[in-house]
């Protein structure tokens, strides 16, 4: 089976979007597919195109065995939704210069991950053109989590994007979803449209037997991910005291938010908050081991947005402060995977914190293997990964 993946996100970029699809081709890749990605030159979260790409249109190389083709594009992370916007076009017009490299490879299946939905739109006519079978991955549910985000307003831009997303969801053979949410909003928009329920989970962690034991004198709680207005790690920074709760906030990342919360820091000495910086993505699982907790937190409820970074904790036995609504909330809470309280609650988060400080050995020890527990069976990844596998062959 010959499978193309085009993603914007790839390594050696990080985020939860480049570790999905990059889990995604190394499963496939595996278990016996031939497996190639046609990504763009790595650029974020930085917004500044990688020094080893600089001045390059495309390069050709392998990341960790998986073959990709990268092609150029115009990088920003800047808020102002044009420049988001042209960087998103750009690539969906330079990557078309692998048209005649799918031509000659004739893959059986084109997964594309979407968004950016205008990606997908220029991604599903390549499919048409060399006769692939376009199969979307939708990550994130474009326009409906942009305007829920507020960087989209309703008009004849919010408008045009709808009409984008139909078009993907109708041109597709398949459509693979990162959460039920996600899922029955296709199925409401396009009834026939064929659909998996694909959770792109991570391994468990090998440093699982050496994670921190529970101490009340030296907790840590840890963040890893995108430093953004989403994900709001700042305004927990200035709404919880957690030198007065009595542990230590620790946060790998990088993003927007990184200048506030560095300054933040600097101006609050002895607040228990360290800013560490963004780490190869091989180094979390350690990294992981060393901490009693994580935080994940969504600042705005989106709608079918499912937090890879829930799947990262439960394969490393790490229980959860889940600050946030949707389904990610449904699953720590029905899993007894930790605490939740609702987006932007922070005097919750902070009782939340207060009774995790608070726990017996055993309590602690319970919340850890209720994430193991889901971590091994409903959330497995080998049998989420075969499962995959059987569906895309019968596609074909």
């Amino acid at each position: 089976m010959k499978v193309n993946i085009i993603s914007i996100f790839f390594p050696p970029e990080g985020g939860a979007a480049s570790s999905r699809i990059f889990n995604m081709a190394k499963s496939l890749q595996a278990r016996g597919a031939d497996v190639e990605v046609i990504t763009a030159l790595p650029n974020y979260p930085t917004g500044k195109i990688f020094d080893k790409y600089r001045g390059k249109f495309r390069v050709k190389e392998e990341i960790e065995g998986v073959k990709c083709r990268r092609y150029w594009l115009y990088p920003s992370n800047s808020r102002n939704p044009i420049l988001r916007i042209w960087s998103m076009i750009s690539f969906s017009v330079s990557m078309l210069f692998a048209l005649p490299y799918l031509w000659s490879r004739r893959p059986d299946l084109l997964i594309i991950n979407s968004p950016p939905l205008v990606t997908g739109f220029f991604a599903v006519i390549m499919a048409k053109f060399t006769r692939a079978k376009a199969v979307t991955n939708i990550s994130d549910i474009w326009p409906l989590s942009a305007l829920e985000l507020g960087a989209i307003k309703r008009g004849r831009v919010f408008t045009l994007l709808e009409k984008i997303e139909l078009f993907l969801y109708r041109n597709s053979y398949a459509t693979l979803t990162q959460s039920q949410e996600t899922l029955e909003h296709i199925k409401a928009l396009s009834p026939q449209q064929n659909l998996f329920l694909y959770r792109n989970l991570d391994e468990p962690s090998p440093y699982l037997e050496q994670g921190a034991a529970y101490n009340k004198e030296g907790l840590k709680i840890v963040y890893a991910g995108l430093l953004g207005i989403a994900q709001g790690v700042f305004d927990i920074c200035k709404s919880v005291n957690f030198k007065e709760l009595g542990l230590e906030l620790h946060i790998y990342g990088a993003g927007n938010e990184w200048d506030l919360i560095q300054n933040y820091i600097r101006e609050n000495p002895g607040c228990n908050i360290v800013l560490h910086g963004m780490i190869p993505k091989r180094d979390v699982p350690k990294m992981l081991s060393e901490f009693h907790a994580t935080l994940i937190p969504l600042n705005t409820p989106i709608y079918g947005a499912f937090p890879s970074k829930i799947f990262m904790a439960i394969s490393s036995g790490l229980p959860i402060f889940f600050s946030g609504g949707g389904e990610g909330a449904k699953v720590v809470a029905e899993y007894g995977l930790g605490w939740v309280n609702d987006p932007g609650d922070y005097q919750v988060l902070a009782q939340n914190i207060a009774k995790f400080t608070d726990l017996s050995d055993a309590e602690f020890n319970k919340i850890k293997q209720n994430c193991l527990a889901a971590s091994q069976n409903d959330f497995n990844r080998e049998h989420q990964n075969d499962a995959l596998l059987t569906y895309l062959t019968k596609l074909i």
